[in-house]
């Protein structure tokens, strides 16, 4: 039996011949199972109880287990007939509205990997052959979204030039132009489109010597604890930089002229906060009282123990793998050598990449990583790892990735933190690949060496 004929028995709970098209009635409407995409998409065009069923609720004999498949090509596939079954249901009197069309999912224990550039294409190229090409003709975004801001979304009302329909654990938003919230989830360089908005913004008041505007704070929105930090990785110093560069340039210079903060804060605590994009990012004028708004939750010290080890081949290290004990130390350095010296300071390295080496082709691997290359830090009984000044390429130094499911993230700014999980990979510079390995039961490993103080550490551990 074929690929798409197994996909087509979960969808529809019934037998399939290859060769065969089951056509399954239901409240006049017609779902097809078909073993070649498209195949499907021709026969719905030209049947005509399909076009019926526009009108009708969808999902009744749609079987949702095939968008949870452990299989990404089987969730791909799924989600695609199922967003096509949906969006050709749509009925909207003004088609207009449509133009640049948002797809909320409210976010559960998937990972949605399926949701990239090419997916939106077929869907598009899906809508085309359906003669439905006013549906997302602009623009398609498809945002996995927590509860919280799910819900926010079902109670957001719309105009006359928009559209909003609520289909299970889905929200579709459509808009004639299109909205600020829709350009930034677009947006290639997030960095500049928040600047030139808070420039639009503030653009009235180019001269101003007004000491109300002298503190300012940009607030951006971060959904869940537990986020993907990657997605916040456009609001570090470059950012900071960028905008007081492009305020004086505007003869605003007095906008953050004393204090100007970025900082992440759930949706909840915006409510003395003005609207730049919404649900997104917001601002507001004053001082941010960080002992209180930024204070970390009182959490519980619980002893974790890890390891770094590195795949062979692709490096070395002066240990075959070194113990991260949150016992011993809160910040581990990891670089090339022992120590590295800056500005006449020092700092000595916890995970050490060789500087010296006997075989080349290790030595090449190890000669683009940085002697302050990055840091492994245990902060809320979690390690989280963070690129150092020499491991950010963003201000000239070699790259710092972080593998996940064979997705790979750049760390691009020296402060944020990016949490680590078992089984995670630490690309350093373009070749040294380390694994980060959690113990199951947080016990040292029998071959653990208790290391001794280094006074040299005292020297200096910040940098």
């Amino acid at each position: 039996m074929s690929f798409f004929s197994k996909i087509a028995n979960l969808i529809n709970g019934t037998p399939s011949n290859p060769s065969t098209k089951d056509k399954e009635e239901n409240g006049g409407s017609t779902i097809i199972a078909s073993t070649s995409h498209s195949e499907e998409s021709s026969i719905l065009e030209n049947d005509d109880a399909s076009k019926k069923s526009k009108s009708k609720d969808l999902g009744t004999s749609f079987d949702k287990r095939i968008l949870n498949s452990e299989s990404l090509s089987e969730q791909r596939y799924g989600w695609h007939l199922y967003l096509l079954e949906i969006l050709s249901s749509l009925s909207e009197s003004k088609p207009e509205n449509l133009k640049y069309l948002s797809i909320y999912i409210m976010k559960d224990n998937r990972d949605y990997r399926w949701n990239d550039d090419a997916f939106r294409v077929e869907l598009r190229q899906a809508l085309d052959k359906r003669n439905l090409a006013h549906i997302g003709s602009s623009s398609i975004v498809i945002e996995a979204v927590s509860e919280k801001t799910f819900k926010q979304l079902t109670e957001k009302t719309v105009t006359d030039t928009q559209y909003k329909r609520h289909i299970d654990n889905l929200i579709l938003f459509g808009s004639k132009k299109e909205t600020t919230e829709q350009k930034f989830a677009t947006a290639i360089d997030k960095r500049a489109f928040v600047i030139n908005e808070l420039l639009k913004r503030f653009r009235s008041s180019t001269g101003t010597d007004t000491k109300l505007m002298e503190n300012l704070v940009i607030i951006v929105i971060r959904n869940e604890e537990d986020d993907d930090m990657a997605k916040y990785d456009w609001i570090g110093k470059r950012f900071e930089d960028d905008l007081k560069r492009e305020l004086t340039n505007a003869f605003l210079e007095k906008i953050g002229s004393k204090s100007l903060q970025i900082i992440l804060k759930p949706k909840s605590e915006t409510e003395d906060c003005i609207t730049l994009i919404d649900n997104q990012v917001y601002y507001k004028w004053g001082k941010t009282d960080t002992s209180l708004d930024d204070k970390p939750k009182e959490i519980p010290y619980e002893r974790v123990i890890a390891s770094v080890s590195i795949i062979e081949g692709t490096g070395s290290m002066m240990k075959p793998s070194y113990v991260l004990d949150s016992d011993r130390k809160k910040i581990f350095h990891i670089g090339r050598g022992v120590t590295s010296r800056k500005g006449g300071k020092y700092r000595v390295n916890d995970i050490v990449i060789k500087d010296k080496e006997a075989d080349h082709d290790l030595l090449e691997c190890n000669a683009h990583v940085s002697s302050t290359h990055a840091d492994i830090v245990f902060k809320n009984n979690k390690f989280y790892i963070k690129a150092a000044i020499g491991g950010c390429r963003a201000i000239g130094g070699s790259p710092t990735k972080l593998v996940r499911d064979e997705k790979a993230t750049e760390l691009r700014d020296t402060n944020l933190l990016y949490p680590l999980e078992d089984g995670d990979i630490i690309e350093l510079g373009k070749n040294v690949l380390l694994v980060f390995s959690l113990t199951d039961d947080g016990s040292l490993p029998m071959n653990f060496e208790k290391e001794r103080p280094n006074n040299a550490m005292s020297i200096d551990d910040s940098f």
